[in-house]
């Protein structure tokens, strides 16, 4: 075969190549369009058409990477057909076509899939898919299978992967049996001789190169410096509109990356640099609001704190619990009306504690949350880690037990989940108990797919402050039961719970999924307000003090328009403390923060001298505080008075009124902006400093 023949049959190889490329083309830009109808906020898309249209042709760049990267395998091989034998050539097409066909078909149906998970991914972490998606496959396997089957329409989705991988078929199989009309490059008569050898090897390898610097291109979608890039994708000042520009399996690719990337690391000046600084000063003197002329002498030192000295709590220690509820929404909290009753029995006990309402979850996901709260760590997760039996001064439990307390960690999950069992052992927890000590203690509880009904968990914490015998206890607990599959114990009877049309229009799931939800939502609540009014009217009640948050918001509920985004990541700070531990002063209950300040506030309602990590502020300290009071979420989002920062996405927003419910995207950076941006890396990178220093030595 001569050389004119294989420069046409490479020709067709790569002809057949574009129209797989058009193809996938076409299912990406389907898949973004049922992405924009399903999750868009029609005003918000109304109002920025413009922006939409320029978040599409990004989508169209993103596609043709991710198109081409996985159709560079049929582009080798239809290179290698000018280094075939001719003897072998014809053998050699025949495997081309099919390799082409079934290499083709397989890949289609993984992005169709990536693509299916990417969407309801992001109806239940309002985000495409991320790095949290591997962290479902460290959670208990058989619980994640039962939600899964219960919560998403697996047959429907395996149906639609048979239809899909189908219709694909019949697809790719026309296009690589297209035949084309031969190229002619030039007639022999023309130019005969040496001539017309050079001739055709300079068309031949233009065409190649042609062809060549085609793809190229669309592998890297950009002529710049740079390839696209995740963060090129960022076209309006609306949120969500520049999550439209991307594909589930674009972003699968970076979280896999990413990945492979998250590791404990120790490195400092990595660290630094992370977050925008170069010294460890210079972030300190961002957080703590101090001039850096002792830096050098007191170096860490400056984040340890000490209480004052208190002898009312010296001789009348309290007993401290902490309770990590499961799904505990501020948003979804607001909801609550009498006929859709979220909260049963705590709407009760509410009165009796105060309510920090402009508060946002460290973290998004339980294990990276509880582990924020326990070690103050923007590393996660260390209970996984090499560093596993690394004892740390942050823990929270080691100010508890300096001063004489007795420090537990309850949970209805297995302790081997996430390894906290043994994790929370070396953390200073002196019982660390879980859904196997709970049966024992309780023969008759039942349990979920993730552990013990939260009841029995309530009241494990309550016969432990009622055996104490006097010695003050610090107890820490996390709740499971109101999580997917939402079972609840048969004896539970829901209160009324009628969804209204106005939140119907709104829901991101079904309504049988959202009721199930929320009686799960309410018996959680219900048990926590119960277990409230029990031990304020024990005993012990008068000596005890009890925090409540969630450890994350619920995205999935509701499509959420960027002026209320930050709801996303909302949870609630309950504080309920008897009369003569109260402070005596007025307590502002609209500051904003998140978990970072719940420690520094229970240290100083409950120890006298206890020396702490400064992860935060006194959020029951009189409003005459000068302290910069403000939340952080993933260490990436903040909020304050000043407004909202994503600092990864260059995003601000400013609060529309001073009731601060309502934003609008900022016009300028001002001052208010700009140093809740610093706030922001600066308590993230002092954090981390401070922790992998401890790692380290």
């Amino acid at each position: 075969m001569n050389r004119q023949e294989r420069i046409n049959c490479y020709i067709v190889n790569f002809l057949r190549i574009f129209l797989i490329y058009i193809y996938g083309l076409f299912v990406l830009l389907t898949a973004r369009f049922v992405f924009t109808l399903k999750y868009g906020e029609k005003d918000e898309i109304i109002s920025r058409i413009p922006d939409l249209l320029q978040a599409f042709f990004m989508g169209f760049r993103v596609d043709t990477m991710t198109l081409t990267y996985v159709l560079t395998i049929p582009l080798l091989f239809a290179l290698i057909i000018f280094f075939i034998p001719d003897s072998k050539l014809s053998v050699y097409q025949r495997f081309t076509r099919k390799l082409t066909l079934y290499y083709s078909l397989s890949v289609m149906i993984i992005l169709f899939f990536l693509l299916i998970a990417d969407f309801y991914y992001y109806m239940f972490f309002n985000d495409h898919l991320n790095i949290l998606a591997f962290e479902i496959f460290r959670d208990d396997t058989k619980a994640v299978l039962v939600s899964m089957w219960k919560d998403y329409p697996v047959i429907y989705i395996i149906f639609s992967l048979v239809f899909f991988g189908i219709i694909s078929f019949f697809v790719l199989k026309r296009i690589v049996q297209i035949k084309v009309r031969s190229f002619q490059m030039l007639q022999k008569q023309e130019m005969p001789g040496k001539k017309s050898y050079i001739i055709e090897y300079v068309v031949s390898g233009l065409i190649v190169l042609s062809t060549l610097i085609i793809f190229f291109t669309g592998m890297r979608s950009s002529w710049g410096t740079f390839p696209l890039r995740i963060e090129n994708t960022a076209v309006s000042d609306i949120s969500f509109i520049n999550k439209v520009g991307l594909n589930g399996i674009y972003c699968f690719q970076n979280a896999f990356v990413e990945r492979l990337k998250q590791t404990v690391n120790t490195d400092l000046s990595e660290t630094l640099n992370k977050y925008g600084f170069t010294q460890i000063e210079d972030a300190l003197t961002v957080y703590l609001n101090k001039e850096p002329e002792n830096f050098k002498i007191a170096g860490n030192n400056l984040l340890k704190e000490t209480t004052p000295g208190n002898s009312f709590l010296e001789k009348n220690p309290p007993n401290v619990v902490l309770v990590l509820m499961e799904g505990l929404s501020g948003h979804l909290m607001e909801y609550h009306t009498k006929e859709l009753n979220l909260l049963g029995q705590l709407e009760n006990e509410l009165p009796y504690c105060y309510h920090f309402v402009n508060f946002v979850s460290e973290r998004s996901s339980t294990i990276n949350t509880l582990e924020t709260l326990i070690v103050s760590s923007p590393e996660n997760p260390i209970s996984q880690s090499s560093y596993r039996e690394k004892k740390l001064f942050s823990s929270v439990a080691l100010p508890f037990l300096n001063a004489g307390y007795e420090t537990a960690f309850f949970t209805g999950a297995h302790l081997s989940w996430r390894n906290v069992g043994n994790y929370f052992t070396n953390q200073y927890f002196q019982i660390v108990e879980g859904n196997t000590a709970l049966k024992k203690h309780y023969p008759d509880a039942g349990e979920s797919e993730w552990g013990t009904f939260d009841e029995y968990l309530f009241k494990r914490m309550f016969d432990q402050m009622d055996q104490s015998n006097g010695k003050p206890q610090f107890i820490c607990a996390m709740t499971t039961t109101n999580h997917t599959p939402y079972d609840l114990p048969a004896h539970y009877k829901p209160y009324r719970l009628l969804l209204n049309d106005e939140i119907k229009s709104r829901l991101k799931t079904t309504i049988e999924k959202a009721k199930l939800n929320l009686v799960s939502f309410q018996y959680a609540n219900d048990c926590l307000g119960k277990f409230i009014e029990m031990v304020r009217k024990s005993s012990f009640g008068e000596n005890t003090i009890i925090a409540i948050t969630g450890d994350h918001g619920i995205s999935q509920f509701f499509n959420t328009p960027d002026e209320i985004l930050y709801k996303n990541y909302t949870v609630p700070l309950i504080i309920y403390i008897p009369d003569k531990y109260k402070v005596q002063s007025e307590t502002d209950q609209e500051r904003f923060g998140s978990h970072k300040d719940i420690f520094p506030t229970l240290f100083n309602a409950a120890l006298s001298n206890a020396n702490y990590l400064k992860t935060g502020n006194n959020l029951l300290s009189p409003p005459s505080d000068s302290a910069y009071f403000f939340g952080v979420h993933n260490y990436d989002f903040g909020i304050s008075r000043g407004g909202c920062v994503l600092v990864k996405e260059n995003m601000y927003y400013k609060w529309s009124d001073s009731s601060y419910k309502y934003l609008v995207p900022a016009t300028r950076i001002d001052q208010g902006l700009s140093i809740l941006n610093k706030k922001i890396r600066a308590y993230a990178a002092s954090m981390s400093y401070f922790i992998k220093e401890e790692l380290k030595h």
